[in-house]
């Protein structure tokens, strides 16, 4: 109603909205299920036919991108004391900032961080790669297996890619496949980097600790 549309211009969310409500939109619409889309290989020569319902039901992942506001909502800076105090130091405490917080200091939210995206990543790739069917022409069509038809394959292939070991026993043959895959190596990096972060901020001694080894070495010296 009016009413809705005069706050929701007063606070200024209309991005915020939009980009919630097309998330939410993103549903297996039984008007869509039935069709398929084709994306041309160049290695298999021939176009991967991938149904509507596993695009749309992929897409449905996109929803993870609301898991870090729901983290600054029950975080305790999101608590009116906290909000006081910024406004006091001219600091906006919103989910940006909460997650930057979260990301330096708490190791289950990091380790969290990682399993999301491994499942995310497995499952594009489960999708895109398991068993489908090829072929140039209407009426001929070829099963093909790329060694990625299942999810614990799928899973596997992920987690040694993105650890950067790369084994080279599975990899994927389809266009989309592989876009996955290199999407999964720059996640990693920047993972990686907020792992080494966290680690060297965890293994830091303190400025008490430190004192307390110079005061030590200072009477050994004596």
């Amino acid at each position: 109603d009016r009413e809705f549309l005069r706050r929701l211009h007063l606070a200024g969310r209309h991005g915020t909205f939009l980009f919630d409500a097309g998330i939410q939109l993103l549903l297996p619409w039984p008007f869509l299920i039935n069709n398929t889309i084709e994306v041309w290989d160049d290695v298999l020569g021939a176009p991967s036919r991938y149904s509507m319902l596993d695009l749309l039901v992929l897409t449905m992942l996109l929803r993870l991108l609301l898991l870090p506001r729901l983290a600054a909502v029950f975080h305790p800076l999101s608590s009116g004391n906290a909000r006081i105090w910024a406004r006091f130091t001219n600091q906006e405490i919103d989910t940006w900032f909460v997650v930057r917080l979260l990301l330096n200091d708490s190791v289950p939210f990091l380790l969290a961080f990682w399993a999301v995206s491994v499942l995310a990543f497995s499952y594009a790739m489960f999708v895109f790669e398991r068993a489908y069917n090829i072929g140039v022409e209407s009426n001929s069509a070829l099963l093909h297996d790329s060694g990625l038809s299942t999810f614990m394959n799928c899973g596997w292939f992920i987690i040694i890619t993105m650890s950067t070991i790369g084994y080279g026993d599975l990899s994927p043959v389809t266009r989309m496949g592989r876009i996955v895959a290199v999407v999964s190596c720059f996640a990693a990096v920047v993972l990686f980097a907020l792992t080494v972060n966290l680690v060297l901020k965890l293994l830091t001694l303190s400025y008490s600790e430190e004192n307390l080894l110079r005061v030590v070495d200072r009477f050994d010296a004596r």
